[in-house]
């Protein structure tokens, strides 16, 4: 979001006071503050977005509640933050889960972070690793597969953020 800008002007005639270069300096800096903040870029729903590494994971459109990305200039900073809840189905278990975000730069060098889940079998706390353009989801650190899962409620929620 854009900061309000505030013009500089010569309000005294004396031509001294908020010149049009001042006013210029100031726009400048302006722009830089507004290139520095990024915008985040939501990611439509794709069924595709959405994979495994091993069997299919199908992800029915209106349960990706949220799929986001922002990429901070200044820093070289990527957030992503994402959120699916619903009815998904995983046809064999699979060392872990992958979603997409087409347009999101790799990662200097790897990082993790975590997740929140809910599946049939129960809920944890997952991590994430991002390998661009996608997250790859493990259900624990310790390589335990995520079940094949033919009904039933799955919830995934998280945020990364990482170096580019």
């Amino acid at each position: 979001m854009p900061i309000t800008r505030t013009v500089m002007v010569d309000d005294d005639g004396s031509g001294t006071t908020g010149t049009i270069l001042n006013n210029a300096w100031l726009q400048t800096i302006y722009n830089q503050i507004d290139g520095a903040a990024g915008a985040w870029t939501d990611v439509a729903f794709d069924a595709a977005n959405y994979t495994a590494a091993a069997g299919t994971w199908t992800v029915a459109a209106g349960f990706q509640s949220v799929l986001r990305y922002l990429v901070a200039p200044g820093p070289r900073i990527v957030f992503v933050t994402f959120s699916l809840g619903g009815n998904t189905t995983i046809s064999a278990s699979t060392a872990y889960l992958a979603i997409t975000c087409p347009g999101m730069p790799a990662p200097l060098a790897a990082s993790q972070s975590t997740f929140a889940y809910w599946i049939v079998s129960g809920l944890g706390v997952g991590v994430c690793s991002p390998t661009a353009p996608s997250i790859q989801l493990a259900r624990d650190i310790s390589g335990t597969p995520f079940p094949a899962q033919t009904s039933g409620i799955t919830y995934l929620q998280g945020e990364v953020f990482y170096r580019y």
